[in-house]
């Protein structure tokens, strides 16, 4: 068993240092978003299955499967929001995408629109007057 918990801890740790080293060492924007997430949450998933393998208690393993679940969970989505916000501000990636599905898309908000109103939160509003134009009662109270 001693065998099992250290290679998941050497494999978990393993997965980390290699997220770290390729955040330093890519060179744009979306090859780093993609290091960071997905080998730190196979990292940590590790990390946190060998903790439930060497304290198996009840609360071990229910803490230790929401925290797999949140990984597995948040991290794409943070993932996939950076990326549309290096994309939107127009920062160009190393090679040419094969499949830009967003460019010409003229219906998306874009890094210089401030008072967009097509459903989507611009990216760098100005939200003190957002809410002083939703709630002009509120703001006269303030």
């Amino acid at each position: 068993m001693i065998w099992l918990i250290s290679f998941l801890m050497l494999a978990g740790s393993f997965f980390c240092l290699v997220s770290a080293i390729g955040v330093l060492r890519m060179e744009d924007s979306f090859a780093r978003m993609h290091v960071a997430t997905k080998a730190v949450a196979f990292g940590g998933a590790l990390l946190v299955i060998c903790q439930m393998i060497a304290a198996p208690t009840l609360s071990n393993l229910v803490f230790g499967f929401i925290i797999i679940g949140f990984f597995y969970m948040t991290l794409p989505l943070a993932a996939h929001m950076l990326g549309r916000v290096v994309y939107y501000q127009g920062t160009p990636p190393r090679k040419p995408f094969v499949v830009d599905e967003a460019k010409g898309n003229s219906n998306r908000c874009s890094a210089r629109q401030v008072g967009c109103h097509c459903g989507e939160l611009p990216l760098r509003a100005n939200v003190s007057l957002e809410w002083r134009d939703r709630f002009p009662a509120a703001a006269r109270r303030l």
